[in-house]
């Protein structure tokens, strides 16, 4: 407010529905500054000069309320869906977008829809939502959702199964070192012994046979290139 001097006071106050409530009475130089943060429940503020009814003014501050939850993921993937919890289609009238973030990097949004949102067949990383509203505020979203496979649980003997992903079939298994590999993810894979002992690169590019001379009898792990097992063997005396 400009304009002003000690020869007036201005009388804040804040009305949340139930009443006028006092925050301060100002008298001071050529300029008042009031900070507008109170509840989070939609809030008028008015400012009285010399508690004079007839010469005030009222801002209405809105509240942006609700923050609804991140969830989703795939703990033994490279893509899965995030989904937040609700949403609004608009709030004061005006439309509220929600942006998903990878990493902290946007990477798209939504329009409210007053219903979950769902972004499906995301690729790996940590996802967070935010709303944003038709003021320029913005307010992040609880929870996060993430995709890959540094979370996946293994079986009692640390075999991480990530079928889903590479569709692997291993035949015959177990096997005497001669055995069939197949996968719908071509690259390098590699074989180590069960203590973790690496035996060969194997470059696959959908179907291989695959022939081992001189391994010993036991189980064997195919890693793929992040150093995941992704399939297990058996070999067995010939």
């Amino acid at each position: 407010m400009v304009g002003s001097n000690c020869a007036n006071t201005y009388s804040w106050s804040y009305n949340s529905g139930s009443g006028w409530n006092s925050i301060s009475s100002i008298c001071t130089g050529t300029s008042i500054t009031q900070t507008l943060s109170y509840p989070s429940t939609t809030t008028t503020y008015r400012c009285l000069k010399n508690g004079d009814d007839t010469t005030n003014f009222v801002i209405t501050v809105y509240s942006h309320p609700n923050t609804y939850t991140v969830s989703g993921g795939n703990c033994c993937g490279i893509s899965g869906n995030v989904t937040l919890s609700g949403s609004y289609a608009s709030l004061y009238g005006e439309s509220v977008l929600y942006y998903l973030y990878k990493n902290g990097v946007y990477v798209s949004f939504k329009y409210g829809t007053g219903s979950s949102l769902t972004w499906l067949n995301q690729p790996a990383g940590t996802y967070t939502v935010k709303a944003y509203f038709y003021d320029g505020c913005n307010k992040n979203m609880a929870g996060s959702a993430y995709i890959g496979k540094n979370c996946c649980k293994g079986t009692e003997d640390g075999y991480i199964e990530i079928l889903n992903d590479y569709d692997i079939k291993v035949y015959p298994n177990p096997n005497t070192g001669s055995f069939y590999f197949e996968t719908k993810i071509p690259g390098v894979y590699t074989l180590y012994d069960e203590l973790g002992r690496k035996f060969k690169d194997i470059v696959i590019t959908g179907k291989e046979r695959i022939e081992l001379s001189g391994l010993k009898p036991g189980l064997y792990f195919i890693r793929d290139e992040s150093g995941n097992n992704i399939s297990k063997i058996s070999v067995i005396e010939p």
